[in-house]
């Protein structure tokens, strides 16, 4: 028994002198004697959750063209003030911020704002400037 422990030994040299930027075999490592930590217990809902599986209300599509979503990009939609604040620093000030209200009064989410008919647009929100309208759509289509 002797014999093949020397033996053991002997090959652990060679490796060494044969590799010696490699580390040593594992048989030469010394055994842990300390214990793994333990894992936390999950927390749900999970903060990562939110990463893969979006909101049903932040990924509203009911147009029939788009059957397909995108669901592996989590897209952060604004509150509806923030939305339109943005605008306004593109386009200028109180050029977009003017209809918060009106959309507040409708209930009409950044989600929302494409799905609005141009009939609506008119007749019930009483937004006429097509350029504005337009802008409005194309901007908010980003967080659908």
């Amino acid at each position: 028994m002797m014999n093949s422990i020397k033996d053991i030994q002997e090959s652990s040299v060679k490796y060494s002198s044969i590799c010696p930027s490699l580390p040593p075999p594992p048989s030469s490592f010394p055994p842990s004697s300390l214990p793994l930590p333990p894992l936390p217990p999950p927390t749900y809902p999970s903060q990562y959750m939110y990463l893969t599986q979006p909101y049903p209300s932040l990924f509203l599509n009911n147009d029939s063209s788009s059957q397909t979503t995108n669901t592996s990009a989590l897209k952060i939609v604004p509150e509806l003030k923030e939305f339109l604040e943005g605008l306004d620093t593109t386009y200028g000030i109180g050029k977009y911020t003017q209809y918060l209200e009106v959309f507040e009064k409708h209930d009409i989410r950044v989600s929302l704002i494409p799905k609005i008919s141009d009939e609506w647009w008119e007749k019930k929100l009483q937004i006429t400037s097509l350029g504005h309208i337009l802008t409005l759509k194309d901007e908010a289509k980003k967080y659908v």
